[in-house]
């Protein structure tokens, strides 16, 4: 799955998570770091050219389909 990503302060957060239509998750330190991980090392599998997408930085996760 194609993923749109981009780092932002807490301030920054906060805000989007007061935007109508944005969901906000709750995850521990750990997983966030891991996840920026995989985002970062994935960008590798785009071209260059697909590495980014106007202010954002693009990556590839593993989608969960669940029962």
């Amino acid at each position: 799955m194609k993923v749109f990503w981009n780092p932002v302060s807490l301030i920054a957060a906060t805000e989007l998570a007061d935007t109508p239509g944005v969901e906000e998750i709750l995850l521990p330190i750990d997983a966030i770091r891991e996840i920026e991980e995989v985002l970062r090392s994935s960008a590798g599998f785009l071209p260059p050219s697909g590495r980014k997408f106007r202010d954002w930085e693009v990556g590839l996760l593993e989608r969960f389909e669940g029962e």
